[in-house]
């Protein structure tokens, strides 16, 4: 055996690795792989893991990366963590400081899996690994026969277009899946009541703001997106940078393929204005 392989192996318990994760739904099989990472990895029976590490993983305080956690979105880990829970595969301990989640040796697979199934409702169970994404980008009406017009999913709600639109570009621009609170539902739906801005308007404004290099040291949130500070740095840039449509039409070739040019408006700036002023 190579002896590499020794200091930089996690051993994982037969009944997990053999039995258990080939017969559970993708998203629950990676959350407990990776409670088996953070537990028999160091030697520990139990270890605290905070949401954003199973979404996203860790990254030291030197800014190496230690791992990429399951790689799932938010629903899908709280969705899994809660169904491996209920069906008895792990244990979840709270205290003030977090949850400490410990892998239960003990379990009857066969009931687990059963139990696991039974709370997933959706037949294609693979589609909740992720979010539902869809094209949004739909800047303008087709100018002729040769552009290709990006569909939208007209069952969505304007509130989850724009979701789903700030999860794909978030992790386009800034590769990471962004976590998406109750504060930033209640942000975005409070701009959205006011009906100042389209939704076009609204999308490329976000394009901008996680696409441009200066506003990348700002968390990607939508909460922060709506921020004043932001907004206003947003009307400045519209007020004063000659070059703001040139580089949002930029972003969105590179972002969108085949996407129609951007269409100048200049409006946008004053709605910008009204919004904080009312928000």
């Amino acid at each position: 055996m190579d002896k590499r392989l020794i200091p930089n192996s996690t051993q994982i318990p037969n009944i997990v690795l053999d039995l258990l994760v080939p017969k559970l739904p993708p998203a629950e099989a990676r959350c407990i792989l990776y409670i088996s990472r953070r537990t028999f990895g160091f030697h520990r029976s139990k270890d605290r893991i905070s949401l954003s590490q199973f979404i996203s993983g860790i990254t030291s305080r030197d800014g190496k990366r230690l791992d990429y956690g399951t790689g799932l979105s938010r629903p899908s880990v709280v969705e899994a963590l809660k169904n491996l829970f209920k069906a008895g595969a792990i244990f979840i301990e709270k205290d003030n400081k977090g949850n400490y989640y410990e892998i239960n040796l003990d379990m009857n697979v066969e009931e687990v899996v059963k139990k696991v199934n039974q709370l997933r409702k959706l037949t294609n169970i693979s589609k909740e690994s992720k979010p539902k994404q869809v094209k949004l980008f739909n800047l303008q009406k087709k100018g002729n026969k040769g552009n290709k017009v990006i569909l939208v999913d007209k069952k969505l709600s304007t509130y989850q277009q724009f979701i789903n639109f700030f999860y794909e570009i978030t992790e386009k621009t800034r590769g990471i899946k962004p976590i998406i609170t109750g504060k930033d539902g209640k942000n975005l739906k409070r701009v959205l009541k006011l009906n100042i801005l389209s939704s076009t308007e609204l999308e490329q404004l976000a394009l901008y703001f996680l696409a441009n290099s200066y506003y990348k040291k700002f968390a990607p949130s939508v909460s922060t997106f709506l921020s004043s500070g932001i907004l206003n740095g947003l009307a400045n840039s519209l007020k004063n940078r000659e070059e703001f449509w040139k580089e949002l039409d930029g972003y969105t070739q590179r972002y969108f393929q085949d996407s129609p040019k951007i269409k100048r408006s200049d409006r946008v700036e004053c709605k910008i204005e009204e919004i904080k002023d009312k928000i």
